[in-house]
């Protein structure tokens, strides 16, 4: 009489948590944080907001990094997914190519609201002459319903 052997497959000796853990890994080492733009193929800049999903009526703060030949102007928000105005946005420097802005945002019928912050920008020269950058930045961003 011949005796069979039998093992268990590899994937049977991982446990679940083991498999949730490899999951996730592969789903967050692929893509950046929801609440962080880089660069556009013009200007190098990083934009950030906190919270990371922002609430409507709470405040959202922004963070923008620029060249430091770069300054942002008077921006605003508008709401994309409902027409809900403009919103102007006032950006303070925080040091040597950081800027910082706070918003608050009002609520509406829609559980999730798309809005898009655009950042019209100046090129700061060394001498008196201030000059526009043609292209602002849009950025696209949402917020929840409390």
């Amino acid at each position: 009489m011949r005796k069979i052997k039998y093992s268990t497959p590899p994937y049977k000796k991982c446990t679940q948590a083991g498999w949730v853990c490899l999951l996730f890994i592969l789903i967050s080492g692929c893509d950046r944080p929801p609440n962080t733009i880089h660069d556009s193929p013009e200007i190098p800049f990083t934009i950030t907001w906190q919270p990371e999903l922002p609430r409507a009526e709470q405040p959202i703060v922004f963070s923008l990094t620029l060249p430091s030949d770069l300054a942002p102007e008077l921006s605003q928000v508008r709401g994309v997914s409902m027409y809900m105005g403009r919103i102007p946005l006032q950006w303070q420097a925080v040091g040597a190519g950081r800027w910082q802005a706070t918003l608050l945002v009002g609520a509406c019928s829609e559980p999730t609201m798309q809005w898009q912050l655009t950042v019209p920008l100046r090129r700061v020269a060394s001498s008196s002459v201030e000059t526009t950058v043609p292209t602002p930045l849009q950025v696209i961003f949402n917020t929840v319903t409390n």
